[in-house]
């Protein structure tokens, strides 16, 4: 497998598209991955970059924000192009979301397999993976990966939500020229090179535990922790008046939910009047910890370190879905640079998002992606 990655933040579609051509042409292109602002016109773009590119897969969404080894960038695209017999890729577009059911995720999920000349049992989890990008304003994360997660019990799925450069209006997936809104996107990949579908969060629990005991998932609002109002007591909890919580704070203070041993982060998104606006749907009666911050310096380290050791020692290339949260933290710390310097040892491309996703769960704050090894 090659991978070649490419990077533009010129404002004009054309002459971005024209850079981004130049650093990802090879022969045999299987894939065509791409991450670009909500700046661009989404027709326009989604039909350059197919024209550039007719023969092999092109898929992507909107960002919040693009990752290469360029920097962090904004208002630009980057890109990835995935070459060589090592790999193969398939992809549908999952559509209408707002009336969503498990159906449209299990069509999805057999022509994917379809095209590969698969069936769904023979997927090699040590050979395939899933790769999600879902609209970040449908609030319909979580029950696509659940729908896909039991469609695709065999093997993981890794991702990330659309974003639109935080202006909370619409988010566009990309597939083949088209442009759509409302919609997610399952990209089936096979990859005879060592892969490691990662995680990460730099967040520690405290020993404060609680029971959400009203709740709406839908709407992502939480009312009531342990029987009283949610910011009443999540304030409580931090010590202090709901009105001195700011949006700093409350990202330093998230919550977290175990699973085999593992904490994953429900950021809160704002405190109102009526409880708690989440930025992932929470359940009546899930136990969660409040968190506290760790050094995300050190555990970006730590992670990439760790990969090094499960991939032989190196690493080939990156994708990534890097938390907008995560981001607007690392900016606040001032320590942007210290993070992509550490990431910045191989060629990795990425955005940041509305949300990742990990297998079956739909997590925040988190850096979460895929390492190839050689």
């Amino acid at each position: 497998m090659n991978v070649k990655i490419g990077a533009s933040v010129n404002p004009h579609i054309d002459a971005a598209v024209d850079e981004i051509e130049k650093q990802t042409t090879q022969d045999q292109i299987k894939l065509l991955l791409f991450f670009a602002s909500s700046e661009y016109q989404p027709e326009r773009l989604a039909g350059c970059m197919n024209n550039r590119f007719p023969e092999p897969l092109v898929a992507g969404c909107t960002s919040g924000g693009e990752i290469s080894p360029n920097g962090f960038q904004n208002k630009g695209i980057v890109a990835a192009s995935f070459a060589g017999e090592g790999i193969d890729a398939s992809a549908e577009i999952i559509p209408e979301l707002h009336c969503f059911n498990s159906l449209l995720a299990q069509r999805a999920v057999g022509k994917c397999c379809n095209q590969l000349g698969l069936k769904q049992g023979e997927l090699d989890p040590k050979k395939y993976f899933g790769m999600t990008l879902i609209d970040g304003l449908s609030f319909k994360e979580e029950v696509l990966l659940s729908a896909l997660s039991l469609s695709l019990p065999l093997i993981k799925i890794v991702g990330g939500s659309a974003a639109d450069d935080w202006k909370l209006k619409r988010t566009h997936i990309f597939l083949n020229g088209k442009s759509q809104t409302d919609a997610g996107l399952l990209i089936l990949l096979k990859c005879e090179t060592a892969f490691e579908i990662i995680s990460r969060h730099h967040f520690l629990p405290t020993d404060k535990e609680f029971v959400v005991t009203k709740a709406s998932p839908e709407q992502r609002m939480v009312f009531e922790i342990n029987s009283k109002p949610a910011s009443l007591e999540y304030a409580r909890m931090l010590g202090m008046k709901p009105e001195q919580i700011n949006t700093a704070m409350h990202d330093q203070y998230p919550f977290g939910f175990e699973v085999d041993g593992e904490f994953y982060i429900r950021s809160i998104f704002d405190l109102t009047p009526k409880g708690l606006m989440m930025a992932s749907a929470v359940n009546e009666g899930t136990i969660l910890m409040l968190m506290k911050p760790g050094d995300m310096v050190d555990d970006t380290k730590r992670l990439i370190d760790n990969l090094k050791k499960k991939l032989s020692g190196e690493i080939s290339a990156m994708v990534l879905f890097n938390c907008l949260g995560r981001h607007f933290e690392a900016e606040a710390k001032g320590i942007t640079g210290d993070v992509f310097d550490i990431l910045n040892t191989c060629p990795f491309v990425g955005f940041n998002t509305y949300g990742e996703q990990y297998c079956s769960l739909h997590i925040n704050h988190s850096l979460t992606g895929v390492a190839f090894g050689k």
